[in-house]
């Protein structure tokens, strides 16, 4: 079977989520997946945790752009030496105790790595989850082609 037989739908299969349920800010950032992308320091990971700052303290916009849904919980799973100390630094005293989770991404070319953290994240429930940086968590070798 091929892609179209295994997972294609008929146009009247397709049910439409409301705007509200398909972003978390405006049009900044979804529900499923966001990826920021950029430059070394262009300032993805302080614009990741501005986002985080909004969404954990309920604010009602982000640089203009209405939130539609606040979080209680993040989880940052961090590749780069050093960032769990600059994330520490931009979020501490601005969002709630215990409302961030860091973690280092590390031996990502084991096989059931990525499938340990699926099932930490579904037990945990976070209401985001930011991988801090993609390149990062490649297995030595791999890069964003191959998968």
């Amino acid at each position: 079977m091929g892609a179209i037989k295994d997972k294609g739908r008929q146009l009247h299969e397709i049910e439409r989520v409301p705007y509200e349920d398909a972003f978390l800010i405006g049009d900044l950032l979804t529900t499923r997946t966001t990826l920021l992308a950029g430059e070394p320091k262009a300032g993805k990971t302080l614009l990741s945790a501005g986002m985080g700052i909004a969404l954990l303290n309920g604010e009602p916009t982000f640089l203009g752009l209405p939130l539609h849904q606040r979080i209680d919980h993040i989880v940052y799973g961090l590749t780069d030496d050093g960032a769990a100390e600059e994330l520490k630094e931009r979020l501490d005293g601005a969002v709630p105790d215990d409302s961030v989770t860091i973690f280092p991404v590390r031996d990502a070319g084991d096989s059931g790595y990525w499938k340990g953290i699926y099932e930490d994240l579904a037990d945990i429930r976070p209401g985001l989850f930011v991988l801090d940086n993609m390149l990062g968590a490649l297995a030595p070798g791999e890069d964003i082609s191959s998968r």
